[in-house]
């Protein structure tokens, strides 16, 4: 467009100069040549010059200068090649005058391109500002353009060179008229483009969706060059709709099992392709997966378990993501501990307003700002600095908080304050896991009940997987320390206090220097909370063991994920307040107790990831058996082509008279068909492994598989090695033949955690 604009505003321009006293005979004609070569070299210049800023991203000076100074010679350039064109009149030039417009071509290029890009890297390039800058750019091509005029002059060649097929003025300023009416459409269609897409990513906001919020180690946000968050939306329509009367926030099952899937996706890998054949054939479900124009149907919808296609939603909105963002499904990141409410205030960001803290009854204060018509959830990763340059060379841009928070609000159609303390919360909860050290702690365990379903736990703010602790100066408790500890179980907090606060009746120094420590911890905690029903709350002595850093996790060659975390010892003060209780301070929260235990059971290295891998395959067997038929019926496939392939080589290649060759008609061997499959076999079935056979299989489950579920049949071997140690001197030792043992059992679907036993406590 920039070409199409100097090249037009040259010729009309050159319209206005009169010559020979305006005789219609002597007036400027062009040649064709060189007037189309004059269109095409500003053209190809500003796109070099713009993509060195546009498509790299890289508005340092240095680029900006050079930039600029392609742009300034590209106007230069266009003029002369454009005075070339002027068949009946040879032009002369002053020196002074080219250099002069020269200097004003590149200058006032290098401070339009400079302002605009560097307000397009702060996404604060709002329309007059751009429109400012294209008035500099504007200036610079008419000023470079009288000025390089005004030092020009024109000696008449003669009527004669002025030939047949030439272009008139008139002619050149109706192609000059065209071009731009043209360029004006065309900007028009980008606009409405542009304009479509904006509208499709604020409808968003009003739809659940899940975002890649990646951090570098300097703190800036991975964008699009818009400013957005790399997003795929979930479902067609707004989840708290389907999941009946429970509202879809964190405490509700599917978005904990979510919260847990994120820490597991390599559990998950072998079954999205699955899921989304599931997705794809179940008719009640594909009226969910976005893009999906299938009217509803509420018969249908009845029956249907939404809580299994939300989590199938999920993962195959997952893995378009991390396709999205070019990285494998492992690497996408870690569900954000809360989703966003999106599309409640688009117009009115001083709405925004911190109810958590403030000092009204929960039954008074105005919900409605939590029930938004949308939602965002996030799954959050801290990326190295190799990371930053690979997600740059692929079109991504980082940005500090502050940049784009603004941006952000008004796509999501939320408050900007509240955007920009989400996306700091991302931040940190993206840096670590926010465990406890090892030792002792002291802790309180303090829950309410929620208005809504459950029971909330105070949490430290900062820390939200955390509960307020104070720590001991002990690694371990001896056994005479717990006897200390459990003459005062079941106490109040106030009896403690003031029991502590005596001699106690110990006389030994490591006695009195321990109560003293207790009572140190325990006033400081106290402090902490700043609530008069803590004095109410009950001491339990009971020692139970909590996650904590590891002791090597310190260490540079440590690996946390392959470790697991450490253990530390909780004692607990434990209380039930009422359903009216407030946040004591600024430094404390209340979190859902059901999410507060999931956060217990996901970091890195926990057994817990374990079992919740077991549960998905037996929850997901029908999508495991999907990929699988699917990749067999591709093996299949390759198979038979390679035995046709080697049968068409036999035929060919092998002419003597003796071979024997099968007929192309002959069936391939076939197997007999399993109730089941084994990862192992007995030793009485190994016959059938001795003569390995090249086959293609195409059969079918005796049984079909449930829409949801099914049974997960494992094999297990076991071996005892007691005998093995006591005649392991023996010369020669016979290996006596097993047979293979089957057990029927329920497993145990979740691990229980710290939590449970606080809880229990309180129950007690």
């Amino acid at each position: 467009m920039g070409g199409v604009g100097i090249w037009c505003m040259h010729f009309i321009g050159n319209r206005a100069i009169v010559l020979a006293n305006g005789e219609i005979d002597e007036q400027i004609v062009y040649s064709s040549l060189f007037t189309a070569v004059s269109f095409f070299l500003p053209i190809v210049v500003l796109l070099g010059a713009f993509y060195i800023l546009g498509a790299s991203g890289k508005a340092t000076p240095y680029y900006i200068a050079l930039s600029g100074l392609l742009t300034g010679l590209a106007v230069c350039g266009m003029h002369y090649v454009g005075q070339l064109g002027i068949s009946n009149y040879l032009c002369s030039y002053q020196v002074a005058f080219v250099a002069g417009a020269a200097v004003i071509a590149v200058f006032a290029s290098i401070v339009a391109l400079s302002v605009f890009f560097r307000l397009r890297e702060t996404w604060t390039n709002s329309w007059w500002k751009r429109g400012m800058c294209g008035s500099v750019l504007g200036c610079a091509v008419s000023g470079m353009h009288w000025t390089a005029t005004a030092g020009t002059s024109y000696k008449f060649k003669g009527r004669a060179n002025a030939a047949a097929g030439q272009l008139s003025r008139t002619q050149t300023v109706i192609v000059c008229t065209v071009l731009s009416c043209a360029a004006c459409v065309l900007l028009l269609i980008f606009a409405l483009i542009a304009s479509r897409s904006r509208k499709r990513s604020r409808n968003r906001a009003q739809q659940l969706v899940l975002a890649c919020a990646y951090f570098d180690e300097n703190g800036r946000i991975m964008v699009t060059p818009e400013g957005l968050l790399p997003s795929r939306k979930i479902t067609n329509h707004y989840v708290e709709k389907t999941f009946g009367d429970e509202e879809f926030s964190r405490t509700h099952p599917a978005f904990l099992w979510i919260f847990r899937a994120t820490r597991n996706w390599g559990a998950l890998g072998d079954l999205v392709d699955g899921m989304k054949q599931h997705l794809a054939s179940n008719p009640s479900a594909r009226r969910y997966v976005p893009g999906n124009s299938q009217p509803s149907d509420q018969g249908m919808e009845s029956d249907l378990d939404f809580s299994m296609v939300f989590k199938e939603l999920f993962c195959a909105a997952a893995q378009d993501l991390a396709s999205h963002v070019h990285q494998p499904l492992d690497k996408l990141g870690v569900l954000f501990e809360e989703p966003i409410e999106t599309g409640r205030y688009p117009n009115n960001p001083n709405l925004f307003k911190e109810k958590i803290t403030s000092k009204e009854d929960i039954e008074s204060a105005d919900l409605s700002y939590y029930f938004g018509k949308g939602q965002y959830m996030f799954v959050v990763r801290q990326i190295k600095k190799a990371e930053v340059n690979h997600f740059a060379s692929i079109g991504f841009r980082f940005a500090g908080i502050s940049q784009v928070a603004e941006i952000l609000a008004k796509n999501m159609q939320i408050a900007h304050e509240h955007m920009q303390v989400r996306l700091n919360n991302m931040l940190t909860y993206s840096r670590t896991e926010n465990l406890m050290t090892s030792g002792v702690h002291l802790a309180c365990f303090m829950v309410r009940p929620n208005i809504h379903k459950g029971f909330d736990v105070l949490a430290s703010a900062d820390k939200p997987n955390q509960l307020p602790t104070m720590k001991l100066p002990f690694e371990s408790l001896g056994q005479w320390q717990a006897d200390i500890l459990r003459r005062m179980d079941n106490w109040t907090v106030a009896s403690m206090l003031k029991f502590l606060k005596g001699n106690c009746g110990y006389t030994m120094q490591y006695e009195v220097e321990f109560v003293r420590e207790f009572h140190k911890a325990l006033t400081l905690l106290v402090d902490l909370i700043e609530d008069p029903a803590i004095m109410q709350s009950k001491f339990s002595a009971r020692r139970i063991m909590a996650p904590c850093q590891s002791a090597s996790s310190t260490s540079p060659s440590a690996h946390s994920s392959s470790l697991g975390p450490g253990k530390c010892t909780i004692l607990s003060i434990r209380l039930i307040t009422n359903i009216q209780a407030r946040t004591p301070n600024v430094r404390l929260t209340y979190v859902p107790l059901r999410f507060f235990n999931a956060q217990q059971q996901v970091y890195s290295g926990a057994a817990d990831h374990e079992a919740f891998a077991r549960q998905i395959h037996r929850e997901f067997a029908h999508c495991s058996d999907l990929s699988r038929t699917k990749s067999e019926e591709a093996a299949t496939e390759d198979s038979t082509k390679t035995i046709t392939t080697t049968h068409n080589n036999n035929q060919h290649n092998h002419t003597h008279p003796h071979s024997q060759t099968p007929p192309p008609s002959s069936p391939l061997p076939r197997l007999p068909l399993p109730l089941f499959s084994f990862r192992g076999s007995s030793r009485k079935d190994s016959s059938l492994l001795k003569k390995p056979q090249k086959v293609a299989l195409a059969e079918k489950p005796l049984v079909t598989n449930p829409a949801f579920g099914g049974i997960m049949v494992s094999n297990q071997v076991s071996v005892d090695i007691s005998e093995l140690q006591t005649r392991g001197s023996e010369s020669s030792f016979e290996m006596n033949e097993m047979g293979t043992v089957g057990e029927v059992g329920v497993a145990s679907l979740e691990m229980s955690t710290f939590v449970d036993e606080l809880f229990a406590l309180c129950r007690s």
